[in-house]
């Protein structure tokens, strides 16, 4: 899980500068657990691989990309001298 949230980190970065946008999917592999935690019939278990077309993969993470047909708004940051220290 954490190889896959550094992946993450470094291709959501790159995407970013070469302007495609991306979004984590998290709901459909967390629904796993969820129907299984409730003794519900593996619904979302039975979507995914149906998607993935291969029994050998559990999917971890999800997301979509594309090129968004509008432009997004820019978060609140900190400047950088307020989250440093001088030494």
């Amino acid at each position: 899980a954490l190889a896959t949230g550094r992946l993450w980190q470094r291709l959501h970065l790159s995407a970013s500068a070469a302007g495609v946008a991306m979004h984590p999917l998290n709901q459909p592999v967390e629904m796993i657990d969820r129907d299984r935690q409730l003794e519900r019939d593996a619904k979302s278990e039975a979507r995914l691989a149906e998607i993935l077309k291969n029994p050998d993969w559990q999917p971890t993470f999800c997301f979509r990309s594309g090129y968004s047909t509008r432009e997004a708004a820019v978060s609140a940051r900190r400047s950088v001298e307020t989250v440093t220290e001088k030494v």
